[in-house]
C-alpha cells in the first residue's frame, strides 16, 4: 500500500468515526473533538476468570475478599425451605426431611452454587439405578422407591458439552443446549436430562457460545475493582513499616556517585542503617545531615474504607454483611441495606434456584414414595429473622386488624384466609378452613331453627309460627 493510499484510509476512518459517533461535542471547549483526551478512552476485554481456572482458584484460596463468592451461596440456602401439603401426613414430611439428609441435599446445593459463582458454571449429576446407561435420557416419572443413589457436584471444568449434538426440539426446556456431556478423564457420555446446571452470571449468546454454554464467574466483573482494593490494602500495610522515614542530606552525593559508583554509595548507606540497627547510633560524615520525618497516616483509613465501599457496592453485598461492621452515620442501622440485599437473594432463589431444585425434588421424592404427591408445595424461608418481641408486636397488630374486620361484618371465610396468609397460625390449612366454615354454617342453621326463623324463601313469613305467642300443642284443645 502506497503512502497516499494509507493516508486516504486514515482519513476515511476518521470520517466514518465522525459520521457514526453519537456524542456531545463542543468546539470551544474541545469536548468530544479529537483534542478531547476522553474521546480516546474505550473499554477492552479484561481478565476472564471463567476460563482462567488457575487464577480463580488462587483468588478463592488465598484472598479474603473471595467472600464475594461464598456469602450469596451460603445465604441462598441458609434458612432452607418449608413444605406444605393438604394431603401429606407429618410422617411423610419427616421422610422427606430424612431423604434430604441422606443425599446431603442442602450441602450439595450450596456447593453447586459456590462453584457456579466461582467458575461461571457447575452441575449436579443425578445417579439412579434401573434406568440404563448414563447416556440414555432419564424419565423422572418412572423412578421407583430406592432408585436414587446420589447427587454428584461437578464444576464446569470437569464437565464438557458435546458440541456436535444439540437439542433441536423447540418444545424442550433445554432447546439450543448440548444434549450430551462428557466427564473429564472419561469417555462416558451423560445425557442432559441427568444433569442440573447452575450458572454463575448469565452471559450473552456469543460469549456463552465461547464459554461452552456456561456463564461468567462473578469475579470476572469485579476483577479490576478487586485488584485495586487489594493493592491499596497491601500498600497501606507496607507503609506501616515505614512509620518514620530517615532523610540524609549529602552535598557531595553527586560527586560520590560519579567517582565511586552507585553500588559503593548504596553499600555505604546500607552499612550505616545496619550499624544504627545494632547499636542505635548513626555515624555521619561532616558534610552529611540527618533528620527523621514521620509518615502521615491520617487519610489512609478513609482511603481504604472508600475502596472497600466501592467493592461492596460492586459485589451488591452490603458492608454490614460483607465486612461484618456496624453501619456508620447518625441513626444508621443498616436494615435498609440488608433488606434490599435479602430481597435480591430471595429473587435469585425463586428465578435461578427454584427450577433446579424442583427437578431434583422430582427425583428425590419419587425415589422415596414412588410418586410425587399431588398438591405438595414448598417455599424458601425468609432470610430476615425477627426477634420474638418484634414478631409478637406484629402479630398483635394483625390480630387487632382481624378483630376490627370481624366487627365490620367481613365474611368468616375471608378472615380465616387472612389468618392463614399472615402466618398467625402455623397449623391452619385450607382443609381446616373448609371444616370450620361448615361448622359455622351448621351452627347458624341450628340457631335459625331454634329461633323459628323462616329458612324457606318460597314460604311467606305469615306462615311462620311465633314460639313466644303460640300455645303448646297440649293447650290447643282446651
Amino acid at each position: 500500500m502506497s503512502e497516499n493510499e494509507a493516508s486516504k484510509v486514515i482519513v476515511d476512518a476518521k470520517q466514518a468515526r465522525a459520521i457514526f459517533s453519537d456524542t456531545l461535542r463542543n468546539l470551544v471547549s474541545n469536548l468530544g473533538t479529537t483534542r478531547d483526551k476522553n474521546s480516546y478512552g474505550t473499554f477492552v476485554e479484561g481478565n476472564d476468570l471463567s476460563r482462567n481456572r488457575h487464577l480463580a482458584d488462587t483468588i478463592y484460596r488465598f484472598q479474603w475478599m473471595s467472600k464475594i463468592v461464598d456469602i450469596p451461596a451460603y445465604d441462598m440456602v441458609r434458612e432452607w425451605r418449608t413444605f406444605k401439603s393438604e394431603t401429606l401426613s407429618p410422617e411423610k414430611f419427616k421422610k422427606i426431611s430424612q431423604a434430604e439428609k441422606r443425599v446431603d441435599y442442602k450441602a450439595k446445593i450450596q456447593d453447586a452454587l459456590t462453584w457456579a459463582f466461582l467458575y461461571g458454571g457447575c452441575a449436579i449429576i443425578i445417579s439412579v439405578d434401573g434406568h440404563g446407561d448414563a447416556s440414555i435420557p432419564l424419565d423422572v416419572t418412572k423412578i421407583r422407591p430406592g432408585q436414587l443413589k446420589a447427587f454428584h457436584v461437578v464444576d464446569r471444568h470437569r464437565l464438557f458439552p458435546q458440541t456436535q449434538e444439540f437439542i433441536t426440539d423447540p418444545l424442550s426446556p433445554n432447546f439450543g443446549n448440548p444434549e450430551f456431556y462428557t466427564l473429564a478423564n472419561s469417555s462416558q457420555l451423560v445425557h442432559s436430562s441427568r444433569i442440573v446446571k447452575f450458572i454463575g452470571k448469565r452471559a450473552p449468546f456469543w460469549p456463552r457460545h465461547r464459554l461452552l454454554w456456561w456463564g461468567d464467574s462473578v469475579l470476572t466483573r469485579l476483577y479490576d475493582c478487586f485488584r485495586h482494593t487489594e493493592t491499596v490494602i497491601s500498600s497501606i500495610a507496607s507503609l506501616v513499616q515505614e512509620t518514620n522515614i530517615d532523610v540524609i542530606k549529602n552535598n557531595s552525593l553527586a560527586d560520590a556517585l560519579a567517582s565511586d559508583g552507585t553500588e559503593a554509595v548504596a553499600e555505604r548507606y546500607a552499612l550505616m542503617a545496619m550499624m544504627k540497627a545494632i547499636n542505635n547510633m548513626m555515624l555521619l560524615d561532616g558534610e552529611e545531615t540527618y533528620e527523621r520525618k514521620p509518615a502521615d497516616f491520617k487519610s489512609l483509613p478513609q482511603l481504604m474504607q472508600q475502596f472497600l465501599a466501592v467493592l461492596s457496592a460492586a459485589s451488591d453485598i452490603p458492608a454490614t454483611r460483607f465486612l461484618g461492621k456496624s453501619p456508620e452515620g447518625l441513626n444508621a442501622t443498616g436494615e435498609s441495606d440488608l433488606t434490599n440485599y435479602y430481597d435480591r437473594i430471595s429473587g435469585q432463589q425463586e428465578s435461578d434456584l427454584g427450577p433446579q431444585m424442583r427437578y431434583l425434588d422430582e427425583v428425590m421424592i419419587r425415589s422415596e414414595f414412588g410418586n410425587f404427591p399431588e398438591g405438595l408445595e414448598w417455599k424458601f424461608n425468609p432470610l430476615w429473622q425477627m426477634s420474638e418481641k418484634d414478631q409478637a408486636d406484629i402479630n398483635l397488630v394483625r390480630s387487632n386488624t382481624l378483630l376490627n374486620l370481624q366487627t365490620l361484618g367481613v365474611p368468616d371465610e375471608a378472615l380465616l384466609n387472612d389468618v392463614m396468609e399472615s402466618d398467625l397460625s402455623n397449623n391452619l390449612t385450607e382443609k381446616l378452613i373448609k371444616e370450620a366454615l361448615a361448622e359455622i354454617e351448621e351452627d347458624e342453621e341450628t340457631e335459625q331453627l331454634l329461633s323459628g326463623e323462616n329458612n324457606d324463601p318460597d314460604k311467606p313469613d305469615s306462615d311462620k309460627a311465633d314460639p313466644a305467642t303460640e300455645p303448646p300443642e297440649g293447650d290447643m284443645d282446651k
